[in-house]
């Protein structure tokens, strides 16, 4: 069987940062691997920084600098009007940097997090209050997110499916053909403001008794459903506290749009995962089997 593409990269992301480092005169000697998925999460504990080098998602999005340039510029200002989150590195220039090897990435100061307990009430109630502030603190930063990429996600939908492709029968291929052709013929002509962009629940934690939200580098002008869909969908507790406070109704057509919108673009991105990472393969083909069960009720 052939190796996964993801089999060594986490080793050959490390290298090629350690050496792009070195060449700005950067000594970075104990370089440690956080996670590797849709990005190589590094850290970097002699620059109390770390870098998120973006590998799986510079396939999918052709400009990945773009969008690690985006977040940066959120994080300088959501840290200056106080909002806790991460910050741009202080002790190396934060980027975004291109290793010799064409990978994009960025430095952002390291901080201690600790994860959300998605059982308990209190923390649900936190996590949507926190993102409430979070929104409203967006809102006016239109001019540091910009437009994003024209058409998003359309374009990007259609690369995820084209990579994914191969690990459906031509059946759903043409089932999600369809459905995200509806979907693109209904989208809601809601009003765009700045959004975080990936708003659920792994890209929120506890720092320090704060409430952090971090991962901006999707941040982009959508609707406001496009988050609080991702949120109510993944933590539904949370969602709820969020959209209340939000004045959002949880059940209006813009909500249940992005919600199918939602479960349609994760599970393309699992398939991508999948075809990377040898240990996405088995969770991917029990999610695709979910998905289409689902469909069928």
């Amino acid at each position: 069987m052939p190796r996964k593409p993801g089999a060594d990269l986490p080793l050959r992301v490390i290298e090629a940062v350690r050496a792009h480092l070195a060449g700005l005169g950067v000594d970075a000697p104990d370089i440690e691997l956080i996670r590797s998925g849709a990005n190589a999460v590094l850290h970097l504990p002699s620059l109390h920084a770390v870098a998120r080098v973006a590998t799986v998602t510079a396939e999918m999005r052709r400009n990945p600098a773009d969008y690690l340039q985006r977040e940066l510029a959120v994080l300088r200002t959501l840290v200056a009007a106080d909002i806790p989150t991460t910050a741009p590195a202080t002790k190396v220039d934060p980027g975004p940097h291109l290793t010799a090897e064409g990978w994009a990435f960025s430095l952002i100061e390291h901080r201690d997090l600790s994860p959300v307990d998605l059982e308990s009430h209190a923390d649900a109630v936190a996590v949507g209050e926190a993102y409430a502030r979070l929104a409203v603190a967006l809102e006016p930063l239109a001019t540091e997110i910009g437009n994003g990429d024209a058409g998003h996600p359309w374009p990007e939908v259609d690369r995820l499916l084209q990579a994914g492709s191969s690990l459906l029968v031509p059946e759903q291929v043409r089932t999600i053909e369809e459905m995200l052709a509806r979907l693109q013929a209904t989208e809601p002509a809601d009003p765009w403001r700045p959004v975080h962009g990936d708003a659920h629940k792994n890209n929120v934690a506890w720092s320090n008794g704060d409430i952090v939200w971090f991962d901006f580098e999707d941040a982009n002008l959508r609707p406001l459903a496009w988050d609080l869909a991702s949120l109510h969908r993944a933590w539904p507790a949370a969602g709820q506290v969020a959209c209340e406070l939000l004045e959002v109704d949880p059940g209006s057509p813009s909500m249940v749009w992005h919600h199918d919108f939602r479960e349609v673009y994760a599970l393309l991105w699992s398939l991508v995962y999948a075809n990377w990472f040898e240990n996405a393969v088995e969770p991917t083909a029990e999610r695709v089997r979910l998905f289409f069960e689902a469909l069928e009720e």
